[in-house]
């Protein structure tokens, strides 16, 4: 989660960067247009990069988390198999 507000924070900042650089700039309306076009395509590269990084993390911790509470579960039905067969016998 602290990961989720750090780039949360740092898309929010270059964001607000990008267009108070580009207000207080000194360029002709055309120039000022694409520079703006220009450093809204970097910003959108730089999310995307950061959603797929977020999202491949994201989908690397759900992983860790399934494989976990498959082995949890194995240990368990093999406990329950071993108490059972134990009761049996008995």
């Amino acid at each position: 989660m602290n990961q989720k507000k750090i780039i949360s924070g740092l898309l929010i900042g270059a964001a607000a960067g990008a267009v108070i650089g580009l207000l207080f700039a000194t360029d002709k309306g055309k120039e000022f247009r694409n520079k703006l076009a220009e450093k809204g395509n970097d910003l959108s590269d730089m999310v995307k990069t950061k959603v797929g990084d977020l999202g491949n993390y994201v989908k690397d911790e759900l992983g860790n988390m399934v494989n976990s509470a498959k082995s949890s579960t194995e240990k368990k039905v093999n406990e329950g198999r071993d108490y059972a067969a134990k009761s049996i016998m008995s």
